[in-house]
């Protein structure tokens, strides 16, 4: 975390906002929806296993009306992002789309056994686009793991 601070990177708020009521900590996993939207997606599913639509509208309501605004002040700015860069970024460490192979039973397997711990670490391999220092996110998800966690934190030089 030290790293994406020196960076100004905002992954930080992704963990901060896994502490927040889920309504306003969604607002803070979308804010790098490429590594908030596994477990956003988890907390929707959630949400509907709890009150069906009422309990998921209640959760999504806070980052709807946000957007909503957004795209009152900015226009359909969704369709003008340009990510043609991305790919070609020198700090680009993602493995898709072949990580989805990765991604998606990670993500099936917390749904299925009801574990955010498995949703987080499935956050990087959804991402076309991902930095070094945004796998600490995936590697808070391995906390409850210790051995896991110290073999995935290796590095090699």
């Amino acid at each position: 975390m030290i790293v994406c601070l020196l960076f100004g990177q905002i992954d930080g708020l992704i963990l901060l906002g896994l502490f927040m009521p889920r309504p306003l900590g969604l607002i803070l996993l979308l804010a790098k929806p490429q590594m908030g939207a596994a477990i956003a997606v988890f907390w929707l599913v959630e949400a509907w296993r709890a009150g069906r639509w009422k309990q998921v509208a209640t959760t999504i309501a806070p980052v709807a009306v946000l957007f909503l605004i957004s795209l009152a002040l900015y226009g359909l700015w969704p369709l003008q992002l340009d990510m043609k860069d991305m790919f070609v970024a020198t700090f680009n460490t993602s493995l898709w789309p072949g990580s989805l192979m990765i991604g998606l039973p990670l993500l099936v397997h917390a749904l299925r056994h009801r574990k955010e711990s498995f949703a987080l670490m499935a956050a990087p391999f959804f991402s076309p686009y991902v930095t070094p220092q945004s796998w600490s996110v995936a590697l808070v998800g391995l906390m409850p793991y210790e051995l896991e966690m110290v073999a995935a934190s290796l590095r090699s030089e």
